[in-house]
């Protein structure tokens, strides 16, 4: 999925669209977004990478693109306050259908810290009525998962959710699994906010615009690289290793990629890629170098 996160903020319109069109030429066929983004604490900004998706779907009506949308925040401060009543939820979507048009195929909930099991059976009720539409549905950043199982059982393997997991953390994917062990799990994050092989951060990475320092397994991971390998394809750079583990996991369903430019993109999709030829992942899952990086990241 292509990760808008930074849209109107770390990456502006015109390199936004060019990812697109890129994303689009290589088979890409879904949007992740959310009506706060960027979340940058800038009001003005709410809501702007939507509207950069829209602009580029007017633009390119016969793309077959997909968006996936979480709703619920009421601004873009990062704080958790949020509206996830059912009225909210069918405005919302209505909203959002009006700007994306048929294109909009996915809804999730984004942040929940409620405990009100009624509340959260208001909220439930009103996507299972979207999933009976024939929307996707999911969400990200639920705090009582139990509560989201205990409203609908039925909808439990429905769920897309939306985890941040990469070499450092696997705690939201262990938060979510004992209520929703057949669910649909999609990373984000999965290369920790932009950690490079050098050391330093990118004025422009994740890690920079939130002031936020590498992890501790960042120095391991750049051994790793500098390693001799004898599998195929192998990594060259921190942003392929971090696609490669992913891709190793087998309780992920995929990944939420978010590139600051095309050349990026163009990256990260022909190592995808590559990873997905026939025969090639059996491979690497008995490759024993891959086998011990693997545990690494459980260490």
């Amino acid at each position: 999925m292509m990760g808008t996160a930074l849209w109107g903020w770390g990456v502006d319109q015109k390199t936004a669209h060019a990812m697109l069109d890129g994303f689009a030429l290589a088979g890409g066929k879904w949007i992740d977004a959310a009506v706060n983004y960027p979340i940058n604490g800038n009001a003005q900004d709410f809501g702007r990478a939507n509207e950069i998706i829209t602009s580029w779907l007017k633009g390119n009506p016969n793309s077959g693109m997909k968006v996936f949308c979480k709703i619920g925040a009421v601004d873009n401060s990062g704080e958790d306050r949020s509206n996830l009543g059912s009225a909210a939820i069918r405005t919302t979507t209505d909203i959002l259908r009006g700007n994306f048009s048929e294109a909009l195929k996915g809804i999730g909930i984004h942040w929940d810290n409620r405990d009100d099991i009624f509340a959260i059976q208001e909220t439930v009720s009103a996507m299972e009525a979207l999933h009976n539409e024939g929307y996707l549905i999911g969400f990200s950043g639920v705090r009582r998962p139990d509560r989201y199982a205990e409203a609908s059982p039925d909808l439990a393997r429905h769920w897309w959710i939306q985890i941040k997991e990469n070499a450092s953390t696997k705690a939201a994917r262990q938060h979510y699994f004992p209520h929703f062990p057949d669910a649909r799990y999609i990373a984000y994050s999965v290369n920790m906010g932009g950690v490079k092989m050098d050391h330093r951060k990118s004025e422009k990475s994740s890690l920079a615009l939130r002031n936020i320092s590498e992890p501790e397994i960042a120095s391991r991971l750049r051994a790793f690289l500098t390693d001799k390998h004898t599998f195929n394809p192998c990594p060259r750079t921190m942003n392929e290793l971090a696609i490669l583990m992913i891709f190793m996991n087998r309780a992920l369903a995929g990944l939420i990629t978010g590139p600051r430019t095309a050349e990026q993109l163009c990256e990260t999709l022909a190592f995808w890629q590559q990873l997905n030829e026939d025969a090639v992942g059996e491979k690497l899952h008995q490759n024993k170098s891959l086998k011990a990086l693997m545990a690494l990241s459980d260490s």
